[in-house]
């Protein structure tokens, strides 16, 4: 989300230092959202315990995960990308003028259902579809969806 707001606002012939500002603005507003299909990176590196990773598994429950000032947190908890869905929506407010980010890897089919499930609860200016790459792959995990709105 950050890099097309940069390119719209450089688009605009924005000056920098006014970029700057509106993108620390931004950072403070954006919130991400994911659901992963498997919890195995999330139990790795320490931010869910074994037990925790296993019963989630065994119950095929996928977590409703996002980001409080840099930390991960679970907020709900859910067997299904609608759940995340009413939740980012709720928390972004007036979605029209605001672009959606979906990421995936490796499930495309599964991105285009959240952009489904985002368009029945509520309009917006834009909603991108793309793949995750570097870190945010090796968590994501096969099939992993991340959303920033």
């Amino acid at each position: 989300r950050a890099a097309l707001l940069i390119r719209e606002l450089e688009e605009q012939g924005v000056p920098f230092e006014e970029i700057v500002e509106k993108l620390e603005v931004f950072k403070t507003q954006m919130r991400t959202y994911f659901v992963l299909e498997t919890l195995d990176a999330l139990r790795k590196n320490g931010r869910l315990t074994g037990l925790q990773a296993f019963f989630a598994t065994t119950l095929n429950i996928k977590p409703v995960m996002g980001a409080d000032k840099g930390v991960i947190i679970k907020l709900d908890q859910a067997r299904g990308l609608a759940r995340m869905c009413a939740i980012a929506v709720k928390a972004a407010g007036d979605t029209a003028e605001k672009t959606a980010v979906i990421a995936h890897c490796n499930n495309h089919a599964r991105a285009e259902q959240v952009r489904d499930e985002l368009l029945k609860l509520a309009p917006f200016k834009e909603i991108v579809i793309t793949e995750t790459a570097g870190v945010a792959t090796v968590y994501a995990g096969d099939g992993g969806i991340v959303l920033a709105i």
